[in-house]
């Protein structure tokens, strides 16, 4: 619980990212229950990140969360929560859920849940080039609004008509919920397959011919993508992930000549590679 007055600041990056997880989780944080192989995480293993005061998150993942109908991953009681180049995942109920106060989020992605945002609206819930992906709804509350955003796999989209969506793509595959959305075709929302490298697996960059290249509307997105690349074009791509053309030249001048490997390594031991 963050109470009113209290600030929660977990600063990660793309290398290091900070996860929220539950105890089970042994790939995060190692045995921390201690009972080797006999357990494994599970959605709501755990409860939610209450929020009264501020939050502040960049490379944050939040997984297994949310375990009664009434929570979200994360929980707006008042304050105000930032989620930048994050991700919220494997809920039983809710992403996020902000009863009052504000959530903003950039380059983010919120998955495998039953509910990407849930009721109630607070002061306002805004989500500039994310992805909602394997919800069973993606947006179910009023007072939110979504901008060039990826909508992808959710039998639901948006069920309160007072939430909007400016520039974003929506797509079910065949067999997965509805197969065309009332709001495609107006304030640059498209139905289009994303073309992702590998949702299954996370990947949410995009093939160069993805319908998100140059679809998104440059004034409301981030200067730079999660993995850190800028914005570039006339217009933004819609989702996480922005394309580079081959025009684009990089900061850093570095090329690799050799990778030293040592010889071997136990199981459960390091692995050096130079």
């Amino acid at each position: 619980t963050v109470n009113s007055g209290a600030t929660l600041d977990a600063q990660g990056t793309r290398a290091l990212p900070i996860t929220f997880t539950s105890a089970k989780d042994d790939a995060w944080g190692g045995d921390t229950n201690g009972d080797g192989d006999k357990s494994y995480p599970y959605a709501g293993d755990w409860s939610r990140i209450e929020c009264s005061g501020t939050v502040k998150m960049n490379h944050c993942r939040i997984w297994y969360a949310s375990d009664t109908s009434d929570y979200g991953a994360i929980q707006g009681t008042g304050g105000t929560v930032r989620f930048d180049n994050g991700e919220i995942a494997h809920m039983v109920y809710e992403c996020v859920r902000m009863n009052s106060g504000s959530f903003v989020s950039y380059n983010s992605v919120f998955r495998d849940s039953s509910m990407g945002f849930g009721y109630y609206g607070g002061s306002g819930t805004y989500v500039y080039n994310g992805v909602v992906e394997g919800c069973s709804s993606a947006c179910r509350a009023s007072n939110k609004h979504f901008y060039n955003t990826v909508f992808y796999r959710c039998p639901t989209f948006l069920e309160s008509t007072s939430s909007s969506c400016n520039n974003c793509l929506f797509f079910n595959p065949a067999g997965c919920g509805v197969q065309e959305f009332s709001k495609c075709g107006n304030d640059g929302n498209v139905w289009a397959d994303p073309l992702f490298i590998d949702a299954d697996k996370g990947d949410f960059r995009v093939a160069d011919n993805s319908p998100c290249l140059d679809a998104g509307n440059t004034t409301f997105a981030p200067d730079r993508d999660y993995y850190g690349q800028p914005r570039v074009g006339e217009s933004s791509d819609i989702g996480i992930y922005e394309i580079m053309p081959r025009y684009v030249s990089s900061d850093v001048d570095l090329a690799v000549r050799d990778v030293l490997v040592s010889d071997g390594v136990e199981v459960g031991g390091k692995l050096s590679v130079r």
